[in-house]
This record gives C-alpha cells, structure tokens and sequence, in this order.
C-alpha cells in the first residue's frame, strides 16, 4: 500500500508532469503530420510543423527527459537544449511584424487549432528551461550545503 502513494506521488512531481506534456506535444504534432499527408510539399508558406523546425519538438521531448534523468550533467544538456528553442522563439517573436494581440484574432478569426502554434512549442521551451535552471540550482546548493 505505500508503494502505490510512492507510484502516485512521484507521476505528480513537475519533472514527470512537464516530460508527459512534452511527450504528449509530440504524439499530437506527429500525429497531425501524418494525418494531413505531408510529404514533401510545395506550399508558399507552410506551417512550422511542415518546416524543419519540426526537430523542436523531439528535442523538447529530449531536453524534458533529460530533466527527468536527475543529474547535473543532464541538467545542463537540458538547459542548452530548451534554451536554443528559447532564443529561436524569442527572436521569432522580436522580428514577428504581428503583436500577440493580433496573432490571437488571426487564430480565432480563422478558427486555426491553438496546439498546433508555435506559441505552444515555445512556452514549453521556457517551462522546461526554469524548471531545469531551478532544480539545477537547488542540486548546486545542496552540494554546497553538504560540504
């Protein structure tokens, strides 16, 4: 009986919430990638999950695993992969003519599916990214602490 509130407890933690929400991202990207067909296409302008910037995605999906590994090493592969995709999007957004605002009557306007912006991609870039500097932070002070 205590083990199952161990079991229970730990698929709870933020670690395994962000690396299930990552994991979920890119089920659902590829999912709607192989439901609409997209082989090679000549669009004028495709959307970002038809584009190579689809390796965002695996690569959050690694950068939340590598949180979930628990070390230090791990810790800081996680933060260069999540913070890559956070300078990528923070510049997007910079030379992005269109305001969020803007952005957002586009979406509603047009009825487009909101999980499949980039908005999404980029935030979970920056959950993963504190998430990461945060526990790496903690392990750093404990190991100082110990001394």
């Amino acid at each position: 009986m205590k083990q199952t509130k161990t079991i229970i407890g730990y698929m709870f933690q933020p670690k395994v919430v962000i690396f299930g929400l990552a994991l979920l991202n890119l089920l659902y990207i590829h999912f709607e990638t192989v439901e609409t067909g997209t082989g090679i296409s000549f669009c004028y302008i495709c959307p970002w999950y038809k584009t190579e910037t689809f390796i965002h995605t695996p690569t959050l999906l690694l950068a939340a695993l590598l949180l979930l590994i628990s070390r230090w090493w791990s810790y800081i592969a996680a933060i260069a992969f999540s913070g890559h995709i956070v300078v990528y999007g923070s510049n997007l957004f910079i030379t992005r003519p269109l305001t969020f605002a803007e952005q957002w009557r586009f979406i509603q306007e047009y009825e487009a599916n909101i999980l499949l912006q980039y908005e999404v991609q980029f935030i979970l870039a920056v959950m993963i990214f504190i998430a990461t500097v945060f526990y790496l932070t903690r392990e750093i002070i404990r190991k100082n602490t110990l001394r």
